[in-house]
Protein backbone atom coordinates (compact mmCIF):
# COMPACT_ATOMS: atom_id res chain seq x y z
CA UNK A 1 0.00 0.00 0.00
CA UNK A 2 2.87 2.38 0.76
CA UNK A 3 4.27 1.77 -2.71
CA UNK A 4 0.91 2.40 -4.38
CA UNK A 5 0.48 -1.31 -5.08
CA UNK A 6 -3.12 -2.53 -4.79
CA UNK A 7 -3.37 -5.93 -3.02
CA UNK A 8 -6.16 -8.41 -3.83
CA UNK A 9 -6.26 -10.95 -0.98
CA UNK A 10 -7.36 -14.48 -1.82
CA UNK A 11 -8.03 -17.67 0.14
CA UNK A 12 -5.91 -20.80 -0.09
CA UNK A 13 -9.03 -22.78 -1.00
CA UNK A 14 -9.28 -21.00 -4.37
CA UNK A 15 -9.27 -23.36 -7.34
CA UNK A 16 -7.50 -22.74 -10.65
CA UNK A 17 -10.89 -21.63 -12.04
CA UNK A 18 -11.31 -19.13 -9.19
CA UNK A 19 -7.82 -17.75 -9.72
CA UNK A 20 -8.40 -17.41 -13.47
CA UNK A 21 -11.64 -15.52 -12.82
CA UNK A 22 -9.88 -13.17 -10.41
CA UNK A 23 -7.01 -12.47 -12.79
CA UNK A 24 -9.31 -11.85 -15.74
CA UNK A 25 -11.44 -9.38 -13.80
CA UNK A 26 -8.61 -7.57 -12.03
CA UNK A 27 -5.85 -7.68 -14.68
CA UNK A 28 -3.40 -8.29 -11.82
CA UNK A 29 0.26 -8.13 -12.76
CA UNK A 30 1.68 -10.34 -9.99
CA UNK A 31 0.64 -13.36 -7.95
CA UNK A 32 2.07 -13.96 -4.46
CA UNK A 33 1.47 -17.35 -2.85
CA UNK A 34 3.14 -20.43 -1.35
CA UNK A 35 3.97 -23.87 -2.66
CA UNK A 36 0.51 -25.30 -1.97
CA UNK A 37 -1.27 -22.91 -4.37
CA UNK A 38 1.49 -22.37 -6.94
CA UNK A 39 0.54 -25.48 -8.99
CA UNK A 40 -3.00 -24.11 -9.46
CA UNK A 41 -1.53 -20.83 -10.72
CA UNK A 42 0.79 -22.63 -13.14
CA UNK A 43 -2.08 -24.69 -14.52
CA UNK A 44 -3.48 -21.57 -16.19
CA UNK A 45 -0.73 -21.44 -18.76
CA UNK A 46 -0.88 -18.77 -21.48
CA UNK A 47 -4.44 -17.80 -20.50
CA UNK A 48 -3.02 -15.62 -17.77
CA UNK A 49 -1.21 -13.20 -20.04
CA UNK A 50 -1.58 -10.23 -17.68
CA UNK A 51 0.85 -11.75 -15.18
CA UNK A 52 4.31 -10.19 -15.21
CA UNK A 53 5.69 -11.89 -12.10
CA UNK A 54 5.00 -14.81 -9.75
CA UNK A 55 6.39 -14.61 -6.22
CA UNK A 56 6.84 -17.63 -3.94
CA UNK A 57 6.88 -16.96 -0.19
CA UNK A 58 7.47 -20.53 1.02
CA UNK A 59 10.67 -22.55 1.22
CA UNK A 60 12.18 -24.04 -1.91
CA UNK A 61 12.29 -23.02 -5.56
CA UNK A 62 9.88 -23.36 -8.45
CA UNK A 63 10.58 -22.80 -12.12
CA UNK A 64 9.32 -19.46 -13.35
CA UNK A 65 8.83 -18.11 -9.82
CA UNK A 66 10.75 -15.47 -7.85
CA UNK A 67 11.73 -16.40 -4.31
CA UNK A 68 10.71 -13.85 -1.68
CA UNK A 69 13.30 -14.91 0.90
CA UNK A 70 16.16 -14.50 -1.55
CA UNK A 71 14.88 -11.15 -2.80
CA UNK A 72 14.55 -9.90 0.79
CA UNK A 73 18.21 -10.62 1.49
CA UNK A 74 19.25 -8.15 -1.21
CA UNK A 75 16.52 -5.55 -0.68
CA UNK A 76 17.75 -2.01 0.15
CA UNK A 77 17.05 -0.72 3.66
CA UNK A 78 15.78 2.68 2.51
CA UNK A 79 12.21 3.19 1.36
CA UNK A 80 10.22 6.15 0.12
CA UNK A 81 6.42 6.06 0.37
CA UNK A 82 4.35 7.28 -2.54
CA UNK A 83 1.95 10.18 -2.03
CA UNK A 84 -1.58 8.81 -2.29
CA UNK A 85 -4.92 10.63 -2.42
CA UNK A 86 -8.00 9.66 -0.48
CA UNK A 87 -9.85 8.30 -3.53
CA UNK A 88 -6.89 6.33 -4.89
CA UNK A 89 -7.57 2.57 -4.87
CA UNK A 90 -5.95 0.84 -1.89
CA UNK A 91 -7.26 -2.73 -1.89
CA UNK A 92 -9.63 -4.97 -3.85
CA UNK A 93 -11.68 -7.78 -2.36
CA UNK A 94 -13.82 -10.27 -4.24
CA UNK A 95 -17.29 -11.05 -2.89
CA UNK A 96 -18.15 -14.59 -1.86
CA UNK A 97 -20.30 -15.10 -4.96
CA UNK A 98 -23.54 -15.88 -3.13
CA UNK A 99 -25.75 -14.79 -6.04
CA UNK A 100 -23.40 -15.41 -8.96
CA UNK A 101 -19.74 -15.16 -9.85
CA UNK A 102 -17.61 -13.28 -7.28
CA UNK A 103 -17.47 -9.55 -8.02
CA UNK A 104 -14.50 -7.33 -7.33
CA UNK A 105 -15.01 -4.48 -4.90
CA UNK A 106 -12.40 -1.74 -4.71
CA UNK A 107 -11.72 0.32 -1.61
CA UNK A 108 -9.86 3.59 -1.40
CA UNK A 109 -7.42 5.01 1.11
CA UNK A 110 -10.36 6.73 2.80
CA UNK A 111 -13.05 4.02 2.69
CA UNK A 112 -10.84 1.47 4.47
CA UNK A 113 -8.01 3.64 5.71
CA UNK A 114 -10.42 5.96 7.54
CA UNK A 115 -13.86 4.38 7.19
CA UNK A 116 -13.11 1.54 9.60
CA UNK A 117 -12.53 3.95 12.46
CA UNK A 118 -16.19 3.52 13.43
CA UNK A 119 -15.94 -0.28 13.46
CA UNK A 120 -12.79 -0.28 15.55
CA UNK A 121 -13.95 2.28 18.08
CA UNK A 122 -17.63 1.41 18.55
CA UNK A 123 -18.30 -2.15 17.38
CA UNK A 124 -15.01 -3.80 18.33
CA UNK A 125 -14.58 -1.37 21.25
CA UNK A 126 -10.80 -1.41 20.81
CA UNK A 127 -8.31 0.67 22.79
CA UNK A 128 -4.50 0.75 22.83
CA UNK A 129 -4.55 -1.58 25.85
CA UNK A 130 -6.52 -4.35 24.09
CA UNK A 131 -5.32 -7.60 22.54
CA UNK A 132 -7.67 -8.55 19.72
CA UNK A 133 -8.13 -11.92 18.02
CA UNK A 134 -10.13 -12.22 14.80
CA UNK A 135 -10.32 -15.78 13.39
CA UNK A 136 -11.28 -14.77 9.85
CA UNK A 137 -9.26 -16.18 6.94
CA UNK A 138 -6.90 -13.52 5.59
CA UNK A 139 -8.51 -13.75 2.15
CA UNK A 140 -11.82 -12.32 3.36
CA UNK A 141 -12.64 -8.62 3.65
CA UNK A 142 -13.47 -9.28 7.31
CA UNK A 143 -9.79 -9.88 7.93
CA UNK A 144 -8.99 -6.48 6.47
CA UNK A 145 -11.60 -4.92 8.71
CA UNK A 146 -10.68 -6.63 11.95
CA UNK A 147 -7.12 -7.88 11.66
CA UNK A 148 -5.58 -4.82 10.01
CA UNK A 149 -7.36 -1.49 9.79
CA UNK A 150 -9.60 -1.34 12.87
CA UNK A 151 -6.92 -2.36 15.41
CA UNK A 152 -4.27 -0.36 13.53
CA UNK A 153 -6.37 2.81 13.73
CA UNK A 154 -7.16 2.21 17.42
CA UNK A 155 -3.60 1.25 18.37
CA UNK A 156 -4.67 -2.20 19.60
CA UNK A 157 -2.49 -5.32 19.59
CA UNK A 158 -3.45 -8.07 17.11
CA UNK A 159 -3.24 -11.71 18.20
CA UNK A 160 -2.61 -14.31 15.46
CA UNK A 161 -2.87 -18.09 15.72
CA UNK A 162 -1.85 -20.57 13.04
CA UNK A 163 -4.96 -22.69 12.56
CA UNK A 164 -5.40 -24.25 9.08
CA UNK A 165 -8.85 -25.48 10.16
CA UNK A 166 -11.08 -24.08 12.84
CA UNK A 167 -10.43 -26.11 15.98
CA UNK A 168 -12.47 -25.37 19.13
CA UNK A 169 -9.76 -26.85 21.36
CA UNK A 170 -7.13 -24.46 19.98
CA UNK A 171 -9.51 -21.51 20.39
CA UNK A 172 -10.31 -22.40 24.00
CA UNK A 173 -6.68 -22.97 24.92
CA UNK A 174 -5.63 -19.66 23.36
CA UNK A 175 -8.42 -17.67 25.05
CA UNK A 176 -7.50 -19.30 28.36
CA UNK A 177 -3.73 -19.02 28.07
CA UNK A 178 -3.22 -15.60 26.49
CA UNK A 179 -4.54 -12.20 27.70
CA UNK A 180 -6.92 -11.76 24.75
CA UNK A 181 -9.50 -9.10 25.62
CA UNK A 182 -11.60 -8.88 22.43
CA UNK A 183 -12.63 -11.88 20.32
CA UNK A 184 -14.31 -12.03 16.90
CA UNK A 185 -15.48 -15.10 14.99
CA UNK A 186 -18.23 -16.23 12.62
CA UNK A 187 -21.58 -17.54 13.91
CA UNK A 188 -20.72 -21.03 12.64
CA UNK A 189 -17.58 -20.95 14.76
CA UNK A 190 -19.49 -19.84 17.86
CA UNK A 191 -21.94 -22.67 17.24
CA UNK A 192 -19.06 -25.15 17.26
CA UNK A 193 -17.61 -23.57 20.39
CA UNK A 194 -20.76 -23.83 22.50
CA UNK A 195 -20.98 -27.53 21.59
CA UNK A 196 -17.41 -28.25 22.67
CA UNK A 197 -17.03 -28.33 26.48
CA UNK A 198 -17.32 -24.57 26.83
CA UNK A 199 -18.01 -24.84 30.56
CA UNK A 200 -14.58 -26.45 31.12
CA UNK A 201 -12.68 -23.23 30.31
CA UNK A 202 -12.27 -19.82 31.91
CA UNK A 203 -11.39 -16.73 29.85
CA UNK A 204 -10.14 -14.36 32.53
CA UNK A 205 -9.02 -11.54 30.21
CA UNK A 206 -11.89 -11.64 27.70
CA UNK A 207 -14.27 -8.67 28.00
CA UNK A 208 -15.90 -8.16 24.57
CA UNK A 209 -17.10 -10.57 21.87
CA UNK A 210 -18.37 -9.85 18.35
CA UNK A 211 -19.64 -11.83 15.39
CA UNK A 212 -20.32 -11.21 11.70
CA UNK A 213 -20.68 -12.94 8.37
CA UNK A 214 -24.15 -14.46 8.78
CA UNK A 215 -27.04 -14.27 11.27
CA UNK A 216 -26.29 -15.83 14.64
CA UNK A 217 -28.88 -17.94 16.44
CA UNK A 218 -30.26 -16.56 19.72
CA UNK A 219 -29.69 -20.01 21.26
CA UNK A 220 -25.97 -19.79 20.55
CA UNK A 221 -25.80 -16.29 22.00
CA UNK A 222 -27.63 -17.49 25.11
CA UNK A 223 -25.28 -20.45 25.62
CA UNK A 224 -22.23 -18.21 25.21
CA UNK A 225 -23.56 -15.63 27.67
CA UNK A 226 -24.48 -18.32 30.19
CA UNK A 227 -20.97 -19.78 30.32
CA UNK A 228 -18.85 -16.65 29.79
CA UNK A 229 -21.03 -13.85 31.13
CA UNK A 230 -20.47 -11.94 27.88
CA UNK A 231 -22.87 -10.90 25.14
CA UNK A 232 -22.03 -11.41 21.47
CA UNK A 233 -22.28 -8.09 19.60
CA UNK A 234 -23.41 -8.78 16.03
CA UNK A 235 -22.29 -6.56 13.17
CA UNK A 236 -23.48 -6.37 9.58
CA UNK A 237 -21.40 -5.38 6.61
CA UNK A 238 -20.41 -6.43 3.10
CA UNK A 239 -17.23 -6.63 1.07
CA UNK A 240 -18.60 -3.66 -0.90
CA UNK A 241 -19.01 -1.51 2.20
CA UNK A 242 -17.76 -1.19 5.75
CA UNK A 243 -19.66 -2.08 8.90
CA UNK A 244 -22.86 -0.09 8.49
CA UNK A 245 -24.52 -0.84 11.79
CA UNK A 246 -23.88 -2.59 15.07
CA UNK A 247 -26.32 -4.41 17.27
CA UNK A 248 -26.28 -5.85 20.73
CA UNK A 249 -28.66 -8.77 20.67
CA UNK A 250 -29.70 -10.28 23.95
CA UNK A 251 -31.77 -13.29 24.89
Amino acid sequence: MRTGTVPIPGRQQLTAKDILHGLQKSKAKCVITDGSVAPAVDSGGPEWQSLKAKLLVSEGHREGWLNFRELLKHAPSDHHCVTTKRQDPMAIYFTSGTTGAPKRTAHSHSSYGIGLTVSGRYWLDLTPSDIFWNTSDTGWAKSGWSSIFSPWIQGACVFAQKMPRFDPSIVFESLSRFPITVFCSAPTAYRMLVQHRLSSYKFRSLRHCVSAGEPINPEVMGEWEEHTGLDIHEGYGQAETVCSDTLQLQQ
